[in-house]
């Protein structure tokens, strides 16, 4: 039998995590989440839109797309439902939400499962335990790790291991007693494992603890978990040999079946029903049972089908979007190639022409001479100070020594560093470690410290491509920055392009690694 895990649990998640300032969002959230009718579609999108039209930032945009793809879960619309999720599971993951990438994790797992696409359920399932261990300073971090065990659990009931099930249960039940506040919600939660807990007890005949486990659901349970507990008490007491008790709670799940979707719940009722009226001795009904339990499973597939052409015309359409992508990375690369070309040339040529003048230079008779040196002493001021620095050998080899284990150190990337915070790193004073960096960096000390940060970035972008998921400012402040308008400008400075289009560059080498990720699952 097949099992699930009730489309309330799914609201919750989308509900209870939200405490945002935006009062109007919160109010028209609130009317639809209460007022709407689940089969008014068209009212529903109307209103799922107006959500997102008054959002101001991620968090309420995801908020806004996850109410939509719940709606779209309640009314059976599986397909649509996994699309609005998946497209906030993108915005979750682009702005680093840890939270809410586990939580519409958490919502694909479940509704992958619940069509019967389980490798695509369980690397959703993957991400969403992995998220949430990084969002573990969360006040919901506890709740959504029960819930994840729920699922868990649910896929451990597909394959029959209910041992293994059991045991995944009672981890979620102790962290309900001991991880948990008491209020509705955690109320909720533990009626829901109680109710997991009574079903792996059915399925290892320990009918006495399952007994215990529906007593507890009862007591704590909310109007949504009705007709999956009187189910299991049908089952249960199909078990014990009551038929009559079983007839009597079967009868009561069946205005709940009128919903759109929840699949598992008429499955599992039919079941129930094809059982009862075998035992009973009716076998014409019995049969009547097992044809709509097969052609519920026959929905079932067709929607899973379903789902997958929406998935692969999605892959198409964001292999189109990478085409074009790619073709404009291929004109600025270009361009790029064409401008440093350019450069190249235009330095060779500056080059030669310092060599010829330098020949002339020296040919030049003492009295012209010395007239030249006097016209170009503004040029070589660089050149000048180094010479006026007197310093000894052996000192001069031990600061550029010094100099050279701090840069492997990445003193540079110190936002407070300064030539005078240096020389004392050294053991010296400003004038000397400024002499020492005009002699062997070629630059001055800002100009130094700028371009050491600029490399140090350019490489470990080239070396981790997670960084490229990265914003800016993160970037500006690993590289020693202290903001994003100032590691712009020295970016372009020094690499003649913005970091945004760098980056950008750096990520179309490997245009298809998402897609092949997305095929492979």
């Amino acid at each position: 039998m097949r099992f699930f895990l009730i489309l309330l649990t799914l609201l919750v998640y989308s509900y209870y995590v939200f405490g945002l300032e935006n009062t109007d969002l919160n109010r028209l959230y609130s009317e639809v989440t209460i007022s709407r009718e689940p089969s008014d579609i068209k009212h529903t999108q109307i209103a799922t839109d107006s959500l997102a039209a008054i959002a101001v930032n991620d968090e309420e945009r995801i908020k806004a797309i996850m109410l939509s793809a719940n709606l779209y879960f309640k009314m059976g619309d599986v397909g649509n439902a996994i699309m609005q999720a998946m497209k906030a599971n993108r915005m979750a993951t682009t702005a680093l939400d840890t939270n809410w990438d586990a939580i519409t994790s958490g919502f694909l797992a479940t509704a992958f499962r619940g069509i019967g696409l389980l490798k695509a359920s369980e690397r959703y399932l993957m991400l969403s335990e992995k998220a949430n261990e990084a969002a573990a300073h969360e006040p919901m971090y506890t709740l959504t790790k029960i819930n994840l065990l729920h699922e868990l659990a649910l896929h451990k009931f597909t394959s029959k291991n209910y041992s293994a099930a059991e045991s995944i249960l009672q981890q979620a039940r102790e962290l309900i007693v001991h991880g948990t506040e008491r209020n509705e919600r955690t109320n909720f939660v533990k009626a829901a494992n109680s109710r997991l807990l009574a079903h792996c007890y059915l399925h290892q005949d320990q009918l006495a603890l399952a007994d215990d486990m529906l007593q507890e659901t009862l007591k704590l349970m909310d109007a949504d978990l009705r007709p999956y507990v009187y189910q299991s008490i049908a089952e249960l007491e199909m078990k014990k040999g009551n038929l009559q008790q079983s007839y009597h709670y079967l009868n009561l799940t069946l205005p709940y079946l009128k919903s759109a979707g929840i699949y598992d719940l008429k499955i599992s009722v039919y079941h129930s029903f094809m059982s009862y009226y075998f035992k009973s001795g009716d076998l014409e009904k019995s049969n009547a049972y097992v044809l709509k339990a097969m052609a519920l499973e026959k929905d079932r597939i067709n929607m899973a089908y379903e789902v997958s052409d929406k998935l692969l015309e999605n892959i198409n359409a964001v292999k189109e979007d990478y085409k074009h992508k790619y073709q404009l990375a291929i004109s600025i690369a270009f361009f790029l190639v064409s401008a440093l070309i350019s450069i190249l040339m235009y330095l060779y040529l500056f080059k030669k022409k310092q060599q010829v003048s330098y020949q002339l230079l020296k040919n030049t008779p003492p009295e012209i001479e010395k007239i030249s040196v006097n016209n170009a002493s503004a040029e070589n001021n660089t050149s000048s100070k180094i010479k006026d620095v007197q310093i000894a050998e052996d000192t001069e080899a031990r600061l550029l020594h010094g100099l050279c284990v701090l840069e492997n150190e990445h003193f540079f990337l110190e936002k407070s560093v300064s030539l005078n915070s240096l020389a004392l790193l050294l053991g010296s004073n400003q004038r000397y470690v400024s002499y020492i960096i005009r002699k062997y960096r070629g630059k001055d000390f800002y100009p130094y410290i700028q371009s050491k940060r600029i490399e140090y970035i350019v490489t470990i972008l080239k070396e981790d491509a997670t960084l490229l998921d990265y914003k800016l400012s993160h970037l500006a402040d690993i590289s020693g920055f202290s903001t994003p308008s100032k590691f712009s400008i020295a970016f372009k400075n020094e690499m003649g392009v913005p970091p945004s289009a760098f980056v950008n560059l750096l990520k179309i080498e490997k245009p298809s690694d998402k897609i092949v990720k997305r095929l492979e699952s």
